[in-house]
């Protein structure tokens, strides 16, 4: 092997550190970032929106839904409420109704309003 081309390979083999050391920090940095978003998603808070407008700090909601531990719903106050669901079937009404809604563990419902 002549002296030319031992110098031409010490040459690419720096010029492959480089290389190799340079995809090392990008992939490191592209890790900190990964971490840093998922950290921004999984970590905020979940936005609830209501509302005082009383200096009396009366709290003003369009609704209100309480669920068991398995989320289904089990109290909704509302105006207006859905349609109602009776036996997996839902029904229109003719307009629109404002009130309280009781489900039971068949998530049969109780509409008073």
């Amino acid at each position: 092997m002549s002296e030319s081309e031992l110098t031409r390979l010490q040459s690419d083999v720096q010029k492959l550190r480089r290389g190799y050391r340079v995809q090392r920090w990008l992939l490191a940095a592209s890790f900190v970032m990964i971490a840093f978003l998922a950290a921004m998603i999984f970590g905020r808070s979940t936005t609830v929106m209501a509302s005082t407008t009383d200096k009396d700090g009366i709290l003003h909601v369009r609704g209100l839904v309480v669920e068991d531990g398995n989320q289904h719903e089990r109290v909704r106050l509302g105006a207006p409420l859905p349609d109602p669901m009776i036996h997996g079937v839902r029904y229109k009404r003719k307009g629109a109704v404002s009130g309280l809604i009781i489900s039971d563990a068949e998530a049969q419902r109780l509409t008073v309003g």
